[in-house]
């Protein structure tokens, strides 16, 4: 599949009403296309409660006040964004298509109805494009999710930091469970801005992160491997990803007995086995790079779009 295009402006549209690693890696790849000398036009529906100039002032980006995405060549969709497009759409457009999440290969997903439109699709991991291969009309790659790990000073002040914004029931129970086994616990059950996020992990000796039961790439699962000295992500397919028995990640049956085991395995951890867990876990999330994800998507762009 090779096109050629007539220039290099891509419309990208995006309704922010909170924010999420989803909507960061879309931001990203904003920065991408600009970097690579395209002219990036953007259509953005913004009433996020954090992180709100996430999307604001981007320089190199226009924006419409109305989604238009006629007249562009080439059109960038990620998520749910197809029912705006697909009224609208110009069959002769080339659709990239950014995956980010295995339930678009889910018959029962309302997502996965979109995998029959011809677009290329860039899976932010190899468990993705698993899962939506077989479905998908047109080429699918994997762009390993890139990411940018901001240095933070911290004093350590937490035995444990627990962030459940996507299961606040769980983090609950686990919280009073390790309190009451005399744990120094903060407990974050919403969405916090992603600064703190990260001092919260950087000022913790462990990180339980709760993600959804599957994920597409669970990005706090790599930043609790950066900033603690031990993450527990229970089993939420993309982390398998990143998994190494040697490094500091403890990757659990998502239940809460097997939870509560690892948070005791890693509490236990020697120095020395701790020491060694934490270097390579930095070194395994210091190759999720935003240079490598930019390089991998221009290798892309050079192959399909002449």
């Amino acid at each position: 599949m090779s096109i050629r295009i007539k220039n290099k402006r891509i419309s990208f549209l995006r309704y922010y009403h909170g924010y999420t690693g989803g909507h960061q890696k879309v931001r990203d790849y904003l920065d991408h296309f600009v970097d690579a000398g395209w002219q990036p036009s953007l259509y953005l529906s913004n009433k996020a409660a954090t992180e709100k100039s996430l999307f604001s002032e981007i320089p190199g980006v226009d924006y419409q006040c109305n989604y238009q995405p006629a007249g562009f060549d080439t059109i960038f969709l990620a998520g749910m964004d197809w029912q705006h497009y697909l009224p609208l759409r110009d069959k002769s457009q080339t659709v990239i298509n950014l995956i980010q999440h295995v339930r678009h290969g889910d018959p029962e997903e309302p997502l996965f109805q979109y995998l029959q439109e011809p677009a290329i699709r860039l899976c932010v991991s190899s468990a993705v494009k698993e899962a939506i291969q077989p479905f998908a009309n047109g080429p699918c790659y994997t762009i390993r999710m890139g990411h940018r790990f901001p240095e933070v000073k911290a004093r350590r002040q937490w035995d444990l930091y627990i962030l459940a914004n996507k299961q606040a029931d769980l983090g609950a129970e686990l919280y009073d469970w390790a309190t009451g086994l005399g744990f120094n616990v903060k407990i974050d059950k919403s969405t916090q801005e992603h600064r703190d996020v990260i001092a919260s992990m950087a000022a913790s000796a462990i990180t339980v992160a709760l993600p959804n039961p599957t994920e597409g790439f669970y990005l706090p699962g790599v930043e609790a491997m950066h900033y603690s000295k031990a993450a527990v992500v229970p089993y939420c397919v993309a982390n398998r990803e990143y998994f190494n028995t040697f490094a500091n990640l403890f990757m659990p049956d998502y239940n809460i007995k097997a939870i509560k085991r690892d948070i005791l395995r890693a509490s236990k951890r020697s120095s020395l086995a701790t020491s060694l867990g934490c270097l390579l876990g930095k070194k395994i999330a210091s190759a999720y790079t935003l240079e490598r994800e930019r390089k991998e998507l221009q290798n892309c762009l050079r192959k399909h779009l002449i």
